[in-house]
């Protein structure tokens, strides 16, 4: 087919990059979300360069604190985003920076693959602006933690474009690729079955299917290899509490269900979601929908059966590397291998899935458009109001109370993530009052050993030990395979200056976790407490001496209180002085700041422009969060 828009050609590319980075540029203005956190900000393998070959013996996610050890093996993307730290620091645009160009290149890769088997400029633009626009790609993209999905896909088309049926040393070169794929998330498996597929049917090379088959099996030893790898660096699975507590009908929805909600995301995909479905509770509407649509996809496949195997024109390479990368992919997140989640699915499992169909039905774009160039603008307007779309919901990832809000309206009440993130951001704010209430409403769901824990940290900030220390102590109990529970009761302990019932309970903690780097430095500070209560000062009710006991302690209301009562002596030592407004400024509720460090507050004359501008910050934080709180319709008990 002739190139209708020869001057089209140099500049798409272009283009293509430049419209894909403006609508995601917002990003490189978005906090560190969710996971994030404890991916990134809490992981010593990301905050320090570890040894290489350290990278490739930990899980990915491992909270060993929590009782939480999930199998995932993705050592490519941690490293990844330790060279990020080593360039940016805790600063997150960095991180979003890579995310966001490594999104572009792939982008980038797919309309290269398209122009390769010969779709026109114009439909290779059009299709690569639908994929990179597309609303339910947006989490991968503008989350940290998402980049999994996207630096895998990122080696699986690098390796679809140097790969050549029949070219051996190629195929060897694209399944070493291919491996990296898979070292960054588990879907790069799909990019080995694809390679694998080309080779096998891949009739124009003239080969007897004895030589395709021996080729096909080149990116299959790859697969191989790196199952065995992660075999042998992870340790065994624990069960999947979410999925072993199901009926055995209710297991036997979640596979379809799971395919039903996929379709349902396809369909809709203007309106993202962050947590999609329960598997408590699959549906049997969407199990129905996924039942049905195995169907029809095995019908279909049978109908066009001509286009995996028959060489027509480039046809075939791209249905085969579509629909091979579409199925694959959304095969390993069906739940057919339980997975450690507490939902049906997630728009990033979306990521591969959507390429794979863009891929696909690029020969059919092509033949529509082939009359008319005019025949691509419903594909431009469907792409624009994908851009809109993705421009609000970056706006979304830009705005963790505004992420999260809308989460907690969408979700089912089932679900007590979307409440319990939401008390973070307030706990972590100073707002304990509003924390608790959202910690209460993810209990609702049922006694959760999260949301119980979460609620006793807030009250012991609030100063309520003894009933945080009653929750703690049941936790610690109740958990025996989580040694994070011990420790918080340990730390309440401390609160309280009961100091050998806080030795013994984070001993407990260092004995069921091992090497418990945060236990280990809670225990060190028991004697320097013990030290501090010694002190002529302490004994004599001097509030300097009792403050740094407070401080050291975790006796948050008493240090403030104390902190308070040193400012306001002037004949208090400047040190002092210094160190009970450093201590204002970190924990005082935020809406005292402006009391205590105004210009007529008692610390405006030890305050310095940096200790003001992180209150600012907090006051900043709190009144956003305070703003946003009456749409929660969650009442403070």
């Amino acid at each position: 087919m002739a190139d209708p828009n020869p001057f089209l050609r140099p500049w798409a590319p272009v283009l293509l990059v430049l419209l894909v980075m403006l609508v995601y540029i917002r990003t490189l203005d978005a906090p560190f979300v969710w996971d994030d956190r404890y991916l990134v900000l809490e992981s010593p393998a990301v905050t320090t360069i570890q040894p290489l070959a350290g990278y490739f013996r930990r899980p990915f996610w491992s909270d060993v604190a929590a009782g939480d050890l999930r199998v995932y093996y993705r050592p490519l993307t941690v490293l990844s985003l330790a060279l990020d730290y080593r360039v940016h620091g805790p600063n997150p645009t960095g991180f979003h920076l890579t995310n966001l160009l490594l999104h572009t290149v792939n982008a980038l890769l797919l309309y290269l693959l398209l122009r390769r088997y010969r779709v026109t400029p114009g439909v290779a633009l059009a299709l690569g602006l639908a994929w990179g626009w597309l609303p339910r790609l947006t989490e991968a993209v503008a989350w940290v933690a998402g980049r999994t999905d996207v630096l895998a896909t990122t080696f699986v088309m690098i390796a679809l474009m140097v790969h050549r049926p029949g070219h051996r040393a190629r195929l060897v070169l694209a399944s070493a690729i291919v491996f990296l794929g898979m070292l960054c998330k588990e879907v790069g498996l799909a990019g080995a079955l694809t390679l694998a597929a080309l080779e096998a049917l891949a009739h124009r090379s003239g080969r007897p299917l004895a030589a395709r088959l021996a080729h096909a099996s080149l990116p299959l030893v790859a697969a191989a290899a790196y199952l065995l790898l992660r075999h042998i660096a992870l340790p065994a699975a624990p069960p999947v509490t979410s999925v072993s507590e199901l009926t055995a009908t209710d297991r036997a929805l979640l596979v379809p269900s799971a395919l039903g909600t996929i379709a349902r995301m396809l369909a809709v995909p203007w309106w993202p979601e962050l947590q999609i479905g329960s598997v408590r509770d699959p549906g049997r509407f969407a199990a129905a929908c996924g039942a049905a649509i195995l169907v029809a996809a095995a019908l279909l496949a049978w109908r066009f059966k001509h286009l995996w195997i028959v060489a027509r024109n480039n046809v075939q390479p791209l249905v085969v590397t579509g629909s091979t990368l579409a199925v694959a992919s959304v095969g390993l997140v069906l739940h057919v291998i339980p997975l450690s989640l507490n939902v049906v699915s997630a728009d990033r499992f979306l990521y591969v899935p959507s390429l794979g169909l863009a891929v696909m039905f690029a020969p059919a774009v092509q033949t529509w458009a082939r009359r008319s160039p005019a025949r691509l603008l419903p594909f431009a307007g469907v792409a624009l109001s994908f851009a809109v779309a993705t421009c609000v919901r970056v706006g979304d990832w830009c705005d963790e109370a505004r992420l999260w809000s809308k989460t907690f309206h969408q979700t089912p009440r089932d679900n007590p993530l979307p409440a319990n993130e939401l008390g973070n951001l307030y706990f972590r704010a100073g707002l304990f009052r509003h924390a608790i209430a959202l910690y209460r409403e993810a209990e609702k769901t049922g006694p959760t050993g999260i949301a119980a824990a979460n609620i006793a940290s807030a009250l012991a900030q609030s100063g309520a030990y003894d009933t945080a220390g009653s929750i703690a102590r049941e936790q610690c109990a109740r958990y025996t395979f989580g040694p994070k529970a011990c420790l918080d009761a340990g730390l309440i302990e401390l609160h309280q200056l009961h100091l050998d019932a806080s030795r013994s309970l984070i001993e407990e903690a260092i004995a069921r976790a091992g090497d418990y780097e945060a236990a280990r430095a809670a225990l060190a500070l028991i004697p320097r407490v013990q030290q501090a209560m010694q002190t002529a000062g302490y004994a004599a009710q001097d509030p300097v001496a009792r403050f740094r006991v407070a401080m050291l302690a975790g006796r948050r209301p008493e240090a403030l209180a104390l902190a308070e009562a040193i400012l306001a002596t002037r004949a208090s030592p400047p040190e002092a002085r210094r160190e009970a407004a450093e201590y204002c400024v970190r924990f005082a509720p935020p809406t005292e700041l402006p009391r205590l460090i105004g210009s007529q507050g008692p610390a405006a004359d030890v305050v310095d422009s940096a200790m003001i501008e992180a209150a600012s910050l907090r006051v900043r934080t709190a009144e956003h969060l305070l703003a946003v709180w009456p749409s929660l319709s969650v009442s403070l008990e």
